[in-house]
């Protein structure tokens, strides 16, 4: 292979580029990659088709050692010099995002919050800053923890704002993107002793969040002091009325505060305090789930989010599974239509793509019910023997079962492999291939290969075992 390069392009992840010269012989490219000092792995493998001179492997979160990048052009029986590039060096890895941050209110005798966060390996240092919700960043609310630690605890004065918390992972001379989070803390009065009210009640609708309260009427008082949350960060709001209720709305799904008491002309003599505790609607579901093709073998999962304001929990991200891997894609929010990329899409024979949201809710996650997809079948092959076999070379043949009346993809070739890394594609007509140098013992599989749109679909392997000598 021809002026062949291996080209570290690391941005936020470890990446490397790998390209050579179009070989006119060859029908596919074969790549491989290890870590110095370790064995080529299963799954570091990439089979390039012919006309395709380069690609971009993504490595592993975290690599620190040299790496090893090995490559041959082949045709369909044959395949050529392997060439190889050592020591190739991963570098310029920025810290990522501060994983598991988290905030908490931890007020004892005064306000205070705990910060935590999981080590980044590439930092060598985290920056905390502090503020109360609608103010700047104050210069003296800053600080800096090195390596290894990953909490902190901060004394606050009163707020009835809330606060905000920002923190990013720093190294010698980069820092990652920040995170931040909002948090209520515990403020700290001194409340003088009243009689309770007689039988306060508060009744909230959970779709619309309005509440309403009631109370016995209480003797000698002529008015009524009331406060109720309305902010998420701890704010409330005061009012004065004469009846013995009141109808206000809570500022969301959680637990809040009511207040009410009694007083006349002279002095006020009776108060009662009630927690409210407004519980969530189920977590908006996606809807309209499709799998959209584009150019160059790219395939989108596309979905809407079913969100109602004061009816269901917005997520926070959504949770996409394909045939059985899952990742979590953050929520953009709006009304723009929500996808996920997959690039050279390859899905098993009836694999299902499943779609779910995912939201928070006093500190523990909620999910939202599934949306699925399921890929279109294709007919497998069947009868995998071997006809000849020499030493560790030999013929295997299978049968092709497609029936159109099945309601399967036609194959339109076949994956021929030995012990599930050296593979060959077949055409659809061939229904045979050859091994070469196989160890007794070792595994031959055969899978059929089907499109639909841009999507790749193979079917289960079947598989037979290489004989002894």
């Amino acid at each position: 292979m021809s002026n062949f390069e291996v080209e570290d392009v690391s941005v936020r992840h470890p990446a490397i580029a790998v390209s050579w010269d179009e070989d006119p012989h060859a029908t596919r490219y074969e790549i491989k990659w290890r870590k110095q000092g370790e064995e080529f792995k299963a799954g570091a493998v990439r089979q390039a088709p012919r006309g395709t001179t380069s690609v971009e492997i993504k490595l592993p979160k975290y690599s620190h050692k040299g790496w090893i990048v090995q490559a041959r052009a082949c045709n369909v029986n044959l395949c050529g010099p392997t060439v190889s590039q050592n020591d190739v060096q991963v570098e310029g890895i920025t810290p990522g995002f501060m994983d598991n941050f988290e905030v908490e209110d931890v007020s004892a005798r005064s306000p205070a919050i705990a910060v935590s966060w999981d080590e980044d390996p590439h930092a060598t240092r985290y920056e905390i800053k502090w503020r109360e919700r609608g103010e700047e960043f104050k210069p003296g609310n800053i600080l800096e923890t090195p390596h290894g630690k990953t909490s902190v605890k901060i004394e606050l004065p009163n707020s009835y704002k809330g606060w905000v918390v920002r923190a990013r992972a720093c190294s010698a001379n980069l820092c990652g993107p920040a995170v931040s989070q909002a948090v209520a803390v515990t403020i700290f009065v001194e409340v003088p002793q009243f009689d309770e009210i007689p039988n306060l009640s508060v009744d909230v609708k959970r779709a619309s969040l309005q509440a309403t309260a009631q109370w016995d009427y209480v003797r000698n008082a002529t008015y009524y002091n009331v406060w109720h949350s309305n902010t998420t960060d701890g704010g409330m709001e005061h009012s004065v009325v004469r009846a013995a209720t009141y109808s206000f709305y809570v500022p969301g799904y959680g637990t809040w505060d009511f207040v009410a008491q009694a007083c006349n002309d002279d002095r006020c003599f009776a108060m009662t305090h009630k927690l409210l505790k407004v519980d969530p609607p189920e977590v908006a579901s996606p809807t309209n789930l499709e799998i959209a093709h584009y150019r160059n073998r790219i395939v989108a999962v596309q979905w809407d989010s079913s969100h109602s304001a004061g009816r269901t929990l917005s997520p926070e991200k959504w949770q996409v599974c394909w045939d059985g891997s899952c990742v979590d894609q953050t929520d953009g929010g709006g009304s723009v239509k929500r996808y996920r990329l997959y690039p050279n899409a390859t899905i098993s024979s009836g694999g299902v793509v499943t779609v779910q949201g995912v939201a928070t809710y006093e500190s523990a996650q909620k999910l939202s019910e599934q949306a699925s997809w399921t890929a279109p079948t294709v007919a497998p092959p069947a009868n995998l023997r071997i006809t000849q076999a020499s030493g560790g070379s030999g013929v295997v043949q299978w049968d092709s079962i497609y029936e159109e009346s099945s309601g399967a993809l036609k194959p339109e070739g076949w994956q021929l492999c030995l012990d599930g890394e050296s593979c060959i594609d077949r055409s659809a007509r061939q229904l045979s291939g050859s091994y070469d140098n196989a160890a007794p013992g070792a595994t031959i599989t055969v899978r059929s290969v089907a499109t639909s749109g841009s999507l790749r679909i193979v079917s289960d392997p079947i598989s037979v075992i290489v004989p002894g000598n």
